[in-house]
């Protein structure tokens, strides 16, 4: 494993740099236009003179991988002792719901959003979707999925002004009787078909242990390493 900074891989961190080393790797070039105007017009400065579509991975030759892995890009990174206040730039999807309700960053933060990327990589689908960016709408996905959150947080939302009911109607976000129409069984039978049934309830519990609400209930990061799920055999649709 090879530990770099996303400056040294990109050799001065040169976008048009990192491009032509994508294609170095054997993805193809990249699909470039021009950037125009509603009116047809070339934007002035400081707008990129040309935008390149996102690149895929899908389909790229197998022999062109050299089985090394590259962690990159630890400008946000903080010693686990002292982190920093506030609710970090994670990508809204994969942030931690206790995040929102005043916990300090911890390592069990990143337990949560390695769930969410393994639900993806099973699915291509994203386990929180978000259209706009409000922490409310992913606590509320959140709950549809998992059900409700733990009654220790009730009143600490970061946003809590804007959580106004009329008299005599709770918060679903806290409700005990509230079924998630969204559960994370029903998502992983409709989404992962190429799991078979008596595998399945491996990679739920995989994903239950790294999604639990309650974080100190969280797997560990040598927990999940160990779980019965990547012991299974090469390929999830082995028999």
């Amino acid at each position: 494993m090879t530990l770099r900074e996303f400056r040294d891989i990109g050799r001065g961190s040169n976008p048009l740099r990192i491009v032509d080393m994508f294609g170095e790797l054997g993805v193809g070039s990249p699909n470039e236009v021009q950037l125009l105007c509603l009116d047809g017009s070339v934007p002035p400065p400081p707008a990129p003179r040309r935008i390149v579509e996102a690149i895929s991975f899908k389909g790229i030759n197998p022999s062109l991988l050299s089985g090394n892995v590259c962690i990159v890009d630890f400008g946000l990174s903080f010693l686990t002792d002292s982190p920093p206040p506030g609710i970090p730039g994670t990508p809204r999807s994969f942030l931690a719901p206790e995040l929102c309700f005043g916990a300090q960053r911890s390592p069990t933060n990143d337990v949560w959003g390695l769930g969410c990327l393994i639900f993806e990589l099973y699915t291509d689908r994203v386990l929180f979707p978000l259209i706009f960016d409000q922490l409310d709408l992913l606590i509320g996905t959140i709950v549809d999925t998992q059900g409700q959150l733990p009654p220790r947080w009730e009143g600490h939302f970061v946003n809590q002004a804007d959580r106004v009911f009329e008299p005599g109607h709770k918060d679903f976000w806290y409700d005990p009787s509230f079924k998630p129409n969204r559960p994370l069984e029903r998502q992983v039978a409709e989404k992962c078909p190429q799991i078979p049934e008596h595998r399945r309830r491996f990679f739920l519990d995989l994903l239950a242990g790294a999604l639990s609400l309650d974080p100190t209930r969280r797997l560990r990061a040598a927990e999940i390493a160990a779980h019965p799920w990547f012991s299974l055999g090469d390929s999830p649709e082995e028999s």
